[in-house]
């Protein structure tokens, strides 16, 4: 949607003027931020800006945590997200005290990252907005963003607080101190976990870390020279094997195709490709080989998969789907999230399967679907240390199964065996690999 379209609009209700919702949409759209949180003291046409740079991107969602007193501000900012066609964009949560209580609540229940931008424009105090931010950055994915409004802000300069019994009975220098200036200078910038320091105006910049240590990047020079790496714990193995893999298979094909996986996501399955139109896909253990590239009707398009920062060096970021660096133990999404959710040759290569499924029921959707595709009936490997049989499908009940197919695996990898469509004898004996394919609909 376009900004002046919004600006006519939310103009009455606004404390963000054109040029700073250019600013904060430009940013937004130019760093390609999806999952954005914001933290108001009240209602503020911030909102709706972002939400129209999330409704351009077609992607994305608003996350805002405003007290209890917006809630009967006028105009409503519900209704003005909903006039504006921006609504589905954001979700709003009123706390009677403190936004931080709802961030608590966030970080109880999502123990990984989540949010890639965080927009504070809160009280604009160091005991509030002081602590937001040590909460705020366990919210915030490794090359996510913090922006602070008002920088220079003073309690006895402020046209809202400084008649406040609350500013009144401050001590003096609390009274002409900038708040939000003391947490940018003396938390943020002195943060470890903190770079990329930038003040424009009234906001200020700070960009978190991307995590990458320098073990990774050690091994990544390590499996460039194809050398073995030993006495490195399991995880630190399975990855190193999975990225190996992947950094060979480049070399041996040149480019990652990925003309196959419309197939198997749709006709496969029983499904058009009309049926993804608007919906919000994850496929776990993606691969870097842009396994939804295909799905450019979706609302969100999202690959899950640990090494997902190293995958650029694989070509990713050329990808217009977006990649979440993350196990599926800890998916960084909210429940109920998505509409669809897939694991193709992916299952057997988490590191904990009971809470991967756990994480796979919170995210999908009442009357989503989940699409499985795995191998069954095998030994532990390195890439693949999980074992289980066909009647894994019990694990994910209460979901209803659909459809379930069992078959023989050839020579030639998981697609290329259902393609074969050999059915799987169960009444050979013989212990050998089987393949497993699903859908099911989670129903409450």
């Amino acid at each position: 949607m376009d900004l002046e379209q919004v600006y006519a609009v939310v103009d009455s209700i606004s404390e963000m003027d054109l040029d700073k919702a250019t600013e904060m949409t430009s940013f937004i759209k130019s760093k390609k931020l999806k999952n954005i949180l914001e933290l108001r003291f009240s209602y503020g046409a911030s909102s709706c800006y972002i939400a129209s740079s999330l409704d351009e991107m077609k992607n994305g969602h608003l996350t805002t945590i405003v007290l209890e007193l917006a809630r009967n501000k006028q105009p409503n900012i519900e209704s003005v997200l909903k006039k504006l066609g921006l609504f589905s964009y954001v979700t709003i949560y009123h706390e009677p005290t403190s936004y931080n209580w709802r961030l608590m609540k966030l970080i109880e229940r999502n123990s990984a990252p989540t949010f890639d931008l965080c927009y504070i424009n809160g009280v604009h105090d160091w005991f509030n907005d002081g602590f937001a931010f040590f909460l705020v950055d366990k919210l915030l994915v490794p090359g996510g963003w913090i922006i602070f409004d008002d920088i220079n802000l003073t309690f006895n300069k402020s046209p809202s607080f400084k008649n406040s019994e609350k500013v009144q009975k401050m001590p003096f220098d609390e009274r002409n101190t900038a708040h939000v200036r003391k947490i940018y200078e003396l938390l943020v910038k002195t943060h470890p976990s903190y770079h990329n320091f930038v003040e424009k105006g009234n906001w200020v910049y700070a960009q978190k870390n991307d995590g990458i240590s320098s073990q990774i990047l050690e091994l990544k020079k390590i499996f460039r020279k194809d050398e073995l790496i030993e006495n490195y714990d399991n995880n630190s193995i399975k990855g190193e094997s999975e990225l190996h893999y992947w950094l060979k298979t480049k070399e041996n094909e040149g480019n990652l195709s990925n003309d196959h996986y419309e197939y198997f996501y749709t006709t496969f399955f029983g499904l058009d490709k009309d049926y993804f139109n608007g919906k919000k896909i994850l496929d776990i253990g993606c691969g870097p080989r842009g396994s939804l590239e295909w799905a450019d009707m979706a609302k969100e398009r999202i690959g899950l998969d640990p090494l997902a920062d190293d995958y650029v060096e694989l070509g990713t970021d050329k990808h217009n789907m977006n990649y979440v660096s993350s196990g599926s133990e800890h998916i960084p999404f909210f429940d109920n999230y998505f509409d669809v959710v897939c694991s193709f040759n992916s299952l057997d290569h988490v590191d904990n399967l009971e809470k991967s499924i756990s994480e796979i029921k919170r995210v999908l959707k009442v009357g989503g679907l989940f699409l499985l595709l795995t191998d069954v009936n095998h030994e532990p490997t390195e890439c693949e240390p999980i074992s289980f049989s066909f009647n894994i499908t019990e694990k994910f009940k209460p979901f209803k199964v659909l459809d379930e197919r069992h078959y023989e695996k050839s020579e030639n990898g998981l697609y290329q065996s259902i393609h074969v469509n050999v059915p799987y004898d169960h009444d050979n004996a013989e212990k050998r690999y089987g393949i497993l394919a699903v859908k099911f609909k989670k129903v409450y």
